[in-house]
Protein backbone atom coordinates (compact mmCIF):
# COMPACT_ATOMS: atom_id res chain seq x y z
CA UNK A 1 0.00 0.00 0.00
CA UNK A 2 2.68 2.49 0.99
CA UNK A 3 4.43 2.17 -3.02
CA UNK A 4 0.88 2.03 -4.42
CA UNK A 5 -0.06 5.47 -2.68
CA UNK A 6 3.29 7.16 -3.20
CA UNK A 7 3.07 5.77 -7.33
CA UNK A 8 -0.61 7.76 -7.09
CA UNK A 9 1.34 11.05 -6.78
CA UNK A 10 2.25 10.33 -10.57
CA UNK A 11 -1.02 11.56 -11.76
CA UNK A 12 -1.30 15.05 -9.75
CA UNK A 13 0.95 17.67 -11.17
CA UNK A 14 2.84 18.19 -8.18
CA UNK A 15 6.37 19.99 -7.42
CA UNK A 16 9.55 17.95 -6.60
CA UNK A 17 9.24 19.24 -3.02
CA UNK A 18 5.79 18.21 -2.96
CA UNK A 19 6.59 14.55 -3.81
CA UNK A 20 9.04 14.47 -2.15
CA UNK A 21 7.29 15.48 1.40
CA UNK A 22 4.57 12.64 0.54
CA UNK A 23 6.99 10.11 -0.19
CA UNK A 24 8.87 10.82 3.21
CA UNK A 25 5.40 10.90 4.78
CA UNK A 26 4.55 7.68 3.73
CA UNK A 27 8.00 6.20 4.64
CA UNK A 28 8.19 7.07 7.99
CA UNK A 29 4.44 5.97 8.59
CA UNK A 30 6.00 2.66 7.71
CA UNK A 31 8.53 2.51 10.05
CA UNK A 32 6.08 3.67 12.71
CA UNK A 33 4.00 0.48 11.73
CA UNK A 34 6.58 -1.81 11.89
CA UNK A 35 7.78 -0.39 15.20
CA UNK A 36 4.66 -0.83 16.51
CA UNK A 37 4.20 -4.49 15.12
CA UNK A 38 7.71 -5.30 16.74
CA UNK A 39 8.54 -6.48 13.59
CA UNK A 40 11.54 -4.08 12.21
CA UNK A 41 14.71 -4.46 11.04
CA UNK A 42 16.56 -1.85 9.93
CA UNK A 43 18.87 -4.31 7.29
CA UNK A 44 15.29 -4.78 6.22
CA UNK A 45 14.15 -1.29 5.55
CA UNK A 46 17.40 -0.66 2.84
CA UNK A 47 15.19 -2.29 0.21
CA UNK A 48 11.42 -0.99 0.49
CA UNK A 49 13.29 2.97 0.85
CA UNK A 50 15.32 1.94 -2.37
CA UNK A 51 12.10 0.95 -3.96
CA UNK A 52 10.11 3.89 -2.39
CA UNK A 53 12.83 6.36 -3.72
CA UNK A 54 12.74 4.85 -7.09
CA UNK A 55 8.96 5.18 -7.18
CA UNK A 56 8.77 8.60 -5.56
CA UNK A 57 11.42 9.73 -8.60
CA UNK A 58 9.12 8.65 -11.10
CA UNK A 59 6.14 10.23 -9.39
CA UNK A 60 8.49 13.67 -9.40
CA UNK A 61 9.16 13.59 -13.36
CA UNK A 62 5.46 12.52 -14.26
CA UNK A 63 3.97 15.33 -11.70
CA UNK A 64 6.92 18.35 -12.64
CA UNK A 65 6.49 17.09 -16.84
CA UNK A 66 1.87 17.83 -15.78
CA UNK A 67 3.13 20.85 -14.50
CA UNK A 68 5.39 22.22 -17.29
CA UNK A 69 3.24 22.02 -19.60
CA UNK A 70 0.02 23.18 -17.37
CA UNK A 71 2.05 26.29 -17.62
CA UNK A 72 3.26 26.63 -21.02
CA UNK A 73 -0.75 26.59 -22.09
CA UNK A 74 -1.28 29.09 -19.70
CA UNK A 75 1.21 30.62 -21.13
CA UNK A 76 0.36 29.99 -24.39
CA UNK A 77 -3.33 31.26 -23.61
CA UNK A 78 -2.41 34.54 -21.95
CA UNK A 79 0.74 35.81 -23.59
CA UNK A 80 1.40 36.45 -27.63
CA UNK A 81 4.22 34.60 -28.61
CA UNK A 82 5.32 36.78 -30.97
CA UNK A 83 5.65 40.23 -29.33
CA UNK A 84 4.58 39.00 -25.17
CA UNK A 85 2.18 40.61 -25.07
CA UNK A 86 -1.45 40.20 -23.54
CA UNK A 87 -3.76 38.05 -26.08
CA UNK A 88 -6.86 39.75 -27.03
CA UNK A 89 -8.61 37.03 -24.97
CA UNK A 90 -6.94 37.66 -22.06
CA UNK A 91 -6.76 41.58 -22.18
CA UNK A 92 -10.55 41.29 -22.78
CA UNK A 93 -11.21 39.82 -18.91
CA UNK A 94 -8.48 42.32 -18.04
CA UNK A 95 -9.78 45.28 -19.23
CA UNK A 96 -13.43 44.02 -18.05
CA UNK A 97 -12.99 43.55 -14.71
CA UNK A 98 -10.23 46.94 -14.49
CA UNK A 99 -13.13 48.97 -16.01
CA UNK A 100 -15.34 47.84 -13.66
CA UNK A 101 -13.11 48.41 -10.61
CA UNK A 102 -12.51 51.67 -11.99
CA UNK A 103 -16.52 52.52 -11.85
CA UNK A 104 -16.81 51.01 -8.43
CA UNK A 105 -13.91 53.39 -7.30
CA UNK A 106 -15.23 56.32 -9.62
CA UNK A 107 -11.65 56.45 -10.65
CA UNK A 108 -10.28 57.54 -13.85
CA UNK A 109 -9.18 54.83 -16.56
CA UNK A 110 -7.61 55.46 -20.21
CA UNK A 111 -7.10 53.23 -23.30
CA UNK A 112 -5.13 53.85 -25.92
CA UNK A 113 -5.52 52.31 -28.77
CA UNK A 114 -2.50 52.28 -31.14
CA UNK A 115 -1.85 51.13 -34.58
CA UNK A 116 1.44 50.88 -36.61
CA UNK A 117 1.45 53.00 -39.87
CA UNK A 118 1.84 51.15 -43.07
CA UNK A 119 2.72 48.44 -41.53
CA UNK A 120 1.76 46.22 -44.86
CA UNK A 121 4.53 47.87 -46.77
CA UNK A 122 7.27 46.34 -44.16
CA UNK A 123 5.51 42.72 -45.01
CA UNK A 124 5.10 43.41 -48.49
CA UNK A 125 8.95 45.00 -48.90
CA UNK A 126 11.04 43.44 -46.91
CA UNK A 127 9.09 39.58 -45.67
CA UNK A 128 7.09 39.04 -42.90
CA UNK A 129 10.54 38.14 -41.07
CA UNK A 130 10.96 41.62 -41.24
CA UNK A 131 7.64 42.54 -39.87
CA UNK A 132 8.19 40.33 -36.88
CA UNK A 133 11.25 42.05 -36.00
CA UNK A 134 9.76 45.41 -36.08
CA UNK A 135 6.42 43.69 -34.41
CA UNK A 136 9.02 42.84 -31.38
CA UNK A 137 10.96 46.44 -31.51
CA UNK A 138 7.37 48.01 -30.64
CA UNK A 139 5.93 45.68 -28.46
CA UNK A 140 9.71 45.74 -26.58
CA UNK A 141 9.96 49.68 -26.31
CA UNK A 142 6.08 50.29 -25.15
CA UNK A 143 6.52 47.64 -22.55
CA UNK A 144 9.77 49.78 -20.73
CA UNK A 145 7.33 52.76 -21.67
CA UNK A 146 4.35 52.12 -19.38
CA UNK A 147 4.06 51.95 -15.88
CA UNK A 148 4.43 48.67 -14.09
CA UNK A 149 0.37 48.42 -12.88
CA UNK A 150 -0.70 49.32 -17.02
CA UNK A 151 -1.41 46.54 -19.31
CA UNK A 152 -0.38 45.90 -22.95
CA UNK A 153 -2.41 44.06 -25.37
CA UNK A 154 -1.94 42.77 -29.11
CA UNK A 155 -5.41 43.28 -30.53
CA UNK A 156 -4.46 42.19 -33.50
CA UNK A 157 -2.05 42.26 -36.59
CA UNK A 158 -0.20 45.40 -35.86
CA UNK A 159 -2.45 46.55 -33.29
CA UNK A 160 -1.54 47.24 -29.80
CA UNK A 161 -4.12 48.48 -26.83
CA UNK A 162 -3.04 50.17 -23.76
CA UNK A 163 -4.75 50.04 -20.29
CA UNK A 164 -3.89 52.77 -18.47
CA UNK A 165 -5.24 52.45 -14.85
CA UNK A 166 -5.78 56.02 -12.48
CA UNK A 167 -4.80 57.80 -15.52
CA UNK A 168 -6.82 60.74 -16.95
CA UNK A 169 -6.36 62.41 -20.32
CA UNK A 170 -3.43 65.19 -19.29
CA UNK A 171 -1.82 61.29 -17.58
CA UNK A 172 -2.26 59.93 -21.23
CA UNK A 173 -0.86 63.11 -22.68
CA UNK A 174 2.28 62.64 -20.93
CA UNK A 175 2.31 58.77 -21.45
CA UNK A 176 1.68 59.62 -25.49
CA UNK A 177 4.89 62.35 -25.37
CA UNK A 178 7.22 59.23 -23.31
CA UNK A 179 5.92 57.00 -26.17
CA UNK A 180 7.41 59.55 -28.69
CA UNK A 181 10.34 60.51 -26.54
CA UNK A 182 11.72 56.79 -26.47
CA UNK A 183 10.30 56.14 -30.09
CA UNK A 184 8.53 52.70 -31.84
CA UNK A 185 12.32 51.46 -33.23
CA UNK A 186 13.21 51.88 -36.96
CA UNK A 187 11.94 49.71 -40.61
CA UNK A 188 14.49 47.59 -41.99
CA UNK A 189 15.65 50.78 -44.38
CA UNK A 190 16.26 52.73 -41.45
CA UNK A 191 13.01 55.48 -41.51
CA UNK A 192 11.41 55.75 -38.08
CA UNK A 193 8.60 53.67 -37.41
CA UNK A 194 5.62 55.72 -36.61
CA UNK A 195 1.98 54.98 -35.02
CA UNK A 196 -1.57 56.00 -34.87
CA UNK A 197 -3.53 56.66 -31.22
CA UNK A 198 -6.65 56.96 -29.96
CA UNK A 199 -7.55 57.73 -26.61
CA UNK A 200 -10.23 57.57 -24.87
CA UNK A 201 -11.23 58.00 -21.00
CA UNK A 202 -14.29 56.93 -19.42
CA UNK A 203 -15.00 59.79 -17.53
CA UNK A 204 -14.27 62.63 -19.65
CA UNK A 205 -16.12 60.49 -22.39
CA UNK A 206 -19.10 60.03 -20.31
CA UNK A 207 -18.37 55.71 -21.13
CA UNK A 208 -20.74 53.50 -19.67
CA UNK A 209 -19.17 50.20 -20.76
CA UNK A 210 -15.43 48.71 -21.61
CA UNK A 211 -16.53 48.38 -25.16
CA UNK A 212 -17.74 51.87 -25.82
CA UNK A 213 -14.61 52.62 -24.29
CA UNK A 214 -12.99 50.40 -27.17
CA UNK A 215 -15.11 51.54 -30.02
CA UNK A 216 -14.21 55.35 -29.00
CA UNK A 217 -10.54 54.80 -28.93
CA UNK A 218 -10.72 53.01 -32.35
CA UNK A 219 -12.80 55.32 -33.97
CA UNK A 220 -9.79 57.88 -33.14
CA UNK A 221 -7.27 55.96 -34.16
CA UNK A 222 -9.35 55.74 -37.32
CA UNK A 223 -9.38 59.74 -37.13
CA UNK A 224 -5.24 59.58 -36.55
CA UNK A 225 -4.71 57.59 -39.88
CA UNK A 226 -7.48 60.20 -41.64
CA UNK A 227 -5.13 63.25 -40.30
CA UNK A 228 -1.83 61.87 -41.64
CA UNK A 229 -0.81 59.57 -39.69
CA UNK A 230 1.79 59.54 -37.07
CA UNK A 231 -0.14 61.51 -34.15
CA UNK A 232 -2.23 60.37 -30.98
CA UNK A 233 -6.42 62.34 -31.20
CA UNK A 234 -7.26 62.69 -27.54
CA UNK A 235 -11.01 63.83 -28.32
CA UNK A 236 -12.35 66.20 -30.76
CA UNK A 237 -9.93 69.07 -31.79
CA UNK A 238 -7.02 67.83 -29.04
CA UNK A 239 -4.77 66.10 -31.19
CA UNK A 240 -1.03 65.34 -31.06
CA UNK A 241 0.66 65.52 -33.77
CA UNK A 242 3.87 64.63 -35.48
CA UNK A 243 5.25 62.24 -32.84
CA UNK A 244 8.28 60.94 -34.34
CA UNK A 245 10.28 63.52 -36.86
CA UNK A 246 9.40 62.79 -40.22
CA UNK A 247 11.69 61.40 -42.82
CA UNK A 248 13.39 63.14 -45.70
CA UNK A 249 11.84 64.24 -48.83
CA UNK A 250 13.56 60.68 -50.35
CA UNK A 251 12.43 59.29 -48.05
CA UNK A 252 9.20 59.89 -47.91
CA UNK A 253 8.33 59.68 -51.70
CA UNK A 254 10.14 56.23 -51.78
CA UNK A 255 7.91 55.11 -49.03
CA UNK A 256 4.78 57.19 -50.34
CA UNK A 257 4.22 58.94 -47.20
CA UNK A 258 1.69 61.19 -46.94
Amino acid sequence: LPFTVVAWLSIFPLTALEVGICALVVFLAMVVERLLGHSVLWGDLVGPLWLLTLIAGTAMVSGMSQLHYMFSLVRRVTFDALTGALTRRTGIDLLESQFRLAVMRDRAFCLCFLDIDRFKTINDGFGHDSGDAVLREVAARLSRTLRQGDAMIRWGGEEFVLLLGDTDKEGARVVVSRLAANGFGVRPDGVPVTASLGIAERRVDHVLHWSELIDLADRRMYQSKVGGRNRAVLGEDDVMADLIARPNAASRAALNWA
